[in-house]
This record gives C-alpha cells, sequence and structure tokens, in this order.
C-alpha cells in the first residue's frame, strides 16, 4: 500500500507590525513591503474605492521633527507633480492619529535589485529594456526640474502583470543640490566629492545601474565609502564587455557615454531614450517641435493626435505615389499582362501564345527579390521595383507579397535616413564637443603661465583627462592647482613681509633699492625707499621667480614649505625641482602628517 501523500505546507502569514490591522488615513494597513532609514510602506486596502495601494508613513520618532516632516511632504509634492507610466503615482497625502502618511500607487512586483541577487547578471536585451524605463522616468522627472539623486536597482520595481518598470523613492528629489546624497556605489563623481549636483548626476547612477543589470557587478568599488567615492571619482571605466564577454560592444558604446566623469559631457534622459531604443528592437519616437528633444508618448488628460498622424501619414503616402509616377519612366516594366489569343499585330492569322499571368507575376516578383538582394543598399531602387509589381499584379498573391515587400523597403529606407541624419548630428555634436575641449586644454597653460591658478584650475575640473593621460593623474592636477590657488599669495606675503627680495633677481632693469614685498593676482608689488611700484607677471619668468623668490623665501626645514615648493615647482614644469621638494617632506615631517598628503598631489612610486 502506497504511503500517503504529506500534507502541503502552508504559505507562511504576513510578519506581524505594531501597525498591523489598524485603519489610518482610512487605510486598512497590511504587510509591511518596505523600509527606510525614516519611513516604512505597507501594503494597505483604501476603504472608500476598496482598493488595495501602498502607504508609506512616516515613522513616529521622526513625526516631531520639522525637517523630516518637510522632507517627507516634499517628496509626495515632487512626485505628485509627475503623470507618467515609469513613475509610482501619488493619490494623497494625509495625516491621521498622528501619522503622515502618503498614499501611493501599489506595484506588484520585485526590485530589479531582487533580480540580480537571485539570478545574477539579467540578459542584455532585459537590461537595456529596464534601463530605457528608467531613462523615460528620468526624462520627465528632469523636464519637471527634478532630480532623484539616488537611482539605483534597488528602486526599480518591475510590474508582474505588465512588465513595466517603476522607479520609485523620489525622498532625496526635493534636498539642496550641494549635499552628498544618494547611495556611495551610485554615486556620480561630482556628488562624492560634495560639488553641485544636476540632472546629468542621475544619468551617471543610470549608467552604473545599467553595467550592474549587465554584468552583475559594480563598476567602481571599494573596501570603504571613502575609496568608494574615489573610485567614482578617478577609476577608469573597465568596458562590460570584458567583465562578461557575451555583452557586445554596442553596450559599452552607451555605457562610456553614461558614465563619463565630467558631467558636462554626459547625455541627457532624453538623449539616453534614443540610445537605448535600438537596443530594444523599439523604434524612435518622433521628435518635439521646436526643442529637438524627442518627445514622449501621450498620456490621459490631452487630446489624441490620431486624426493629425493619420492626415500626415496620408501626406506621405500620397508624396511616395507621385514620386513613384514620376519615376516610371526611369525604370524597366514589366511588360502588360496581354488577353489569352491575342498578339501584337494579330488579324485573325496565328494566335500569340498565351501567357499565363500567375507565372507572370511569380518570375517578375522572383526578378525583383534578386535584383535586391544584388543591392542590398539601393533601398530607394527597391521601393521602386517592388511598388511597381504591387502595381502590375494587385490582387494576386504575388502582388501582395510585393506589397509587404514595398513597405518593408520604405520603412528601411526611413530608417537609414533618420540614422543618417542621427550620425551627422552626432558627428557634428562631437567635433564641437572636442573643438570645445582643446580650447579649454590650450587655456590652462596660458592661465598657469599668467600665475592665475583659480583659473586653470577650473577649467581642469571641467574637463575630462585628455588622451595619454591617466585620470588619476589629471584630478591630481586640479586638486593641485586648487592648492596654489588657496595658498599662493597668502603663503609668499607672508615670508616677503618679514623678508622682501632686490627686485633686480627678477627684472634686471629695477632700481637697486627696488625690493618685492608683495605678490598680487597683477603681479609684484615692489617698493623703492617709500616709492611704490610693480612688475607684471608677463615680465616674470617661472624659474627666477621659484628660485629667488619662492624658494629664497620659504623655509626648507618645515615639511609644509617643503610640500608648497614641490607642487609650485610641479606646476611651473620644474620637475626636478618637484622631485627635490617632495624628498625634503620625507625629510623634515617626523610626525607624518604632511608626508600623507603627498599622495593627493603625486603620483607615489
Amino acid at each position: 500500500m502506497p504511503a500517503p501523500e504529506p500534507a502541503p505546507i502552508p504559505a507562511p502569514l504576513p510578519k506581524k507590525h505594531p501597525l498591523y490591522g489598524k485603519t489610518i488615513a482610512r487605510c486598512v494597513i497590511g504587510a509591511r513591503i518596505g523600509r527606510g532609514a525614516t519611513s516604512s510602506v505597507y501594503r494597505a486596502r483604501y476603504k472608500p474605492l476598496e482598493k488595495d495601494i501602498a502607504l508609506k508613513v512616516l515613522g513616529v520618532d521622526k513625526s516631531a521633527d520639522e525637517e523630516s516632516r518637510a522632507r517627507f511632504l516634499e517628496e509626495a509634492k515632487a512626485i505628485a507633480k509627475l503623470d507618467h507610466e515609469n513613475i509610482v503615482k501619488v493619490f494623497d497625502v494625509a495625516e491621521d492619529q498622528g501619522h503622515l502618511c502618503i498614499l501611493m500607487e501599489l506595484v506588484d512586483g520585485d526590485t530589479v535589485q531582487d533580480q540580480i541577487d537571485d539570478g545574477g547578471a539579467l540578459p542584455a536585451k532585459r537590461a537595456a529594456k529596464v534601463a530605457l524605463d528608467v531613462a523615460r522616468a528620468l526624462e520627465a522627472a528632469h523636464e519637471n526640474d527634478l532630480v532623484h539623486r539616488d537611482i539605483k536597482p534597488a528602486n526599480f520595481i518591475v510590474d508582474r502583470k505588465t512588465d513595466t518598470v517603476k522607479v520609485v523613492d523620489f525622498g532625496l528629489a526635493a534636498r539642496g543640490a550641494t549635499n552628498r546624497v544618494g547611495t556611495p556605489l551610485y554615486m556620480s563623481p561630482e556628488a562624492a566629492q560634495g560639488k553641485q549636483i544636476d540632472d546629468r548626476s542621475d544619468i551617471y547612477a543610470l549608467g552604473v545601474s545599467f553595467y550592474q543589470m549587465l554584468t552583475g557587478k559594480h563598476p567602481f568599488t571599494g573596501n570603504s565609502v571613502k575609496e568608494i567615492l574615489a573610485a567614482q571619482v578617478n577609476q577608469e571605466l573597465v568596458p562590460a564587455s570584458k567583465v562578461k564577454p557575451d555583452v557586445g560592444s554596442k553596450y559599452d558604446t552607451v555605457m562610456a557615454k553614461l558614465l563619463v566623469k565630467a558631467k558636462g559631457y554626459r547625455p541627457s534622459a532624453t538623449e539616453v531614450v534614443e540610445m537605448l531604443e535600438p537596443l530594444v528592437d523599439e523604434p524612435h519616437r518622433e521628435k518635439k517641435q521646436g526643442g529637438g528633444r524627442r518627445g514622449a508618448p501621450v498620456r490621459g488628460g490631452k487630446k489624441s493626435q490620431g486624426p493629425m498622424l493619420m492626415a500626415a501619414a496620408g501626406g506621405v503616402v500620397l508624396v511616395v505615389l507621385l514620386l513613384v509616377f514620376l519615376n516610371q519612366k526611369d525604370e524597366p516594366r514589366t511588360p502588360p499582362v496581354k488577353p489569352p489569343g491575342v498578339g501584337a499585330g494579330s488579324t485573325g492569322g496565328t494566335p500569340a501564345p498565351v501567357v499565363d499571368p500567375a507565372e507572370q507575376a511569380k518570375k517578375a516578383y522572383m526578378d525583383a527579390d534578386r535584383w535586391s538582394s544584388e543591392n542590398a543598399q539601393d533601398l530607394a531602387g527597391q521601393s521602386k521595383r517592388w511598388a511597381q509589381i504591387e502595381r502590375e499584379f494587385s490582387g494576386t498573391e504575388w502582388g501582395r507579397k510585393a506589397a509587404d515587400k514595398h513597405g518593408q523597403a520604405d520603412v528601411a529606407l526611413s530608417k537609414k535616413k533618420a540614422d543618417d541624419e542621427q550620425k551627422a548630428k552626432d558627428d557634428r555634436d562631437r567635433k564641437e564637443r572636442e573643438e570645445a575641449r582643446n580650447r579649454q586644454l590650450e587655456e590652462i597653460p596660458k592661465r598657469i603661465a599668467a600665475w592665475d591658478f583659480e583659473g586653470a584650475a577650473t577649467r581642469v575640473n571641467r574637463i575630462g583627462a585628455p588622451e595619454g593621460t591617466p585620470a588619476k593623474e589629471w584630478t591630481r592636477k586640479g586638486t593641485r592647482l586648487e592648492f596654489l590657488a588657496k595658498n599662493f599669495e597668502t603663503k609668499l606675503n607672508s615670508a616677503l613681509q618679514s623678508s622682501p627680495v632686490s627686485a633686480q633677481k627678477i627684472k634686471a632693469t629695477a632700481g637697486p633699492s627696488e625690493q618685492i614685498t608683495k605678490v598680487s593676482s597683477s603681479g609684484l608689488v615692489t617698493d623703492a625707499g617709500g616709492k611704490a611700484g610693480s612688475i607684471a607677471w608677463s615680465e616674470v619668468k617661472p624659474d627666477d621667480f621659484f628660485h629667488y623668490v619662492a624658494k629664497k623665501r620659504l623655509s626648507q626645514s618645515r615639511p609644509e614649505d617643503n610640500l608648497f615648493l614641490a607642487i609650485l615647482a610641479k606646476e611651473l614644469g620644474l620637475e626636478k625641482e618637484a622631485k627635490l621638494f617632495r624628498e625634503g617632506v620625507d625629510l623634515t615631517d617626523a610626525g607624518g602628517e604632511v608626508r600623507d598628503r603627498i599622495k593627493e598631489y603625486f603620483v607615489v612610486e
């Protein structure tokens, strides 16, 4: 006798929490489905409509905190501005029984982070589809001047019913733009440095998320938060195809654009949408009128554009037909089908051979198909030939097949034209960016030659490292220039105040009693027996200034002065002196505090 089957294991009951089963803001609260630093999200039943929703409740300990309350309400206002299929919707805000609540759309599904944790990297096209949905959400947010500031797979929920990705948690969207906010593994270089962030910072975080979805790994990591933030700023990107070989190079191209260190060179959300659409085989959208940005799909509440689009499509068809008609004289035409028994010049004599219309249609189709295969790049020629056969044999099987081929050729021709136009635009934009970048690069040594270290630092930090220069060294150059911008005048003026330098060391025509007493943004200030004078920076040789002013008036027994001289020599192009004073730091820094800072400014061998 077979053993009885074991009883099925009952599904686990939802874990209870203090609010479980309570009615707050007219919602019966069920299981907790998410928890953050200041609030929790619950599945709830909205009693007036008998509808399941998500209820976000600010923690009791935070409800009395005005800053937390304000931020919580700002999140609700931020999301309420947006009506987009890829952004979770807000229905209402309520305060009840001491609880501040946001009533939101309930998305039944897992986060993309859950999917990565469970199964590793996503299939490439699936990852691109998720990234495309997120890019569309960011496009809507950015058009409403909202920056998400915490884009990551844990904030992407995939709706089980529709497979649509929804972006959630706009809790940081209303916070100050200069705050270092977000999650370090997804934080942009500018955010990692505590600098101004904007919509391009969201694009960088999307790039990190896309990379993680494709490879299962983060592009920039470290053993501590400090190391992770430093990697975001300095570490070079390893192409996704090298981490996971089955990822194609076309994904590497997109990734490189999203993860540019200098935010000014990253694409907008609209441009990201345009880049991702071909990766998931979705056609480009029509461009918006005027602004050059591609428009989002029409949402509810707006008048349908169907009649306008149909009219436009009809106009295109008429133009195509007119062009086909005008060009028919240039194309070889298939002879018209003659009635059986009627030949050319027939007067009742020997009848012409009977022609089978079906065979003639098939032959014309096969000839056009063969010609199309041999001339695959001539899409316009293909369109004309298929249109001719479609007209000649309308209503037949081969005429219908030709009509399908005609439509395919027209679609391919339109796509090729759009791709060619986009490529031309990309080439123009790339050339303009390269020219602007080259102008900025040329300006840096000019600024240093004019002793304008602040202007040089601004330009170094604005653009990425030039070809052939490691990103880390370029970042160090910016750090050195920022150091000089802050300390150059202060350091030297303190030394010159107590011990002026003979001006003849810098300018041979200076009087014997003329002394350098101060440095300024315009040059050197001198004094000759109470008579003030000046020497413009354009008259000052870097080598002379370094050796006869800076080196003479700063103490080489102090590690801080050695560090200053090493940095100044490096930016003036005096490599030998820079190395000498770096060694001076090691010799004079007994405590090691200044020595530890050397790696901020120099490559440590």
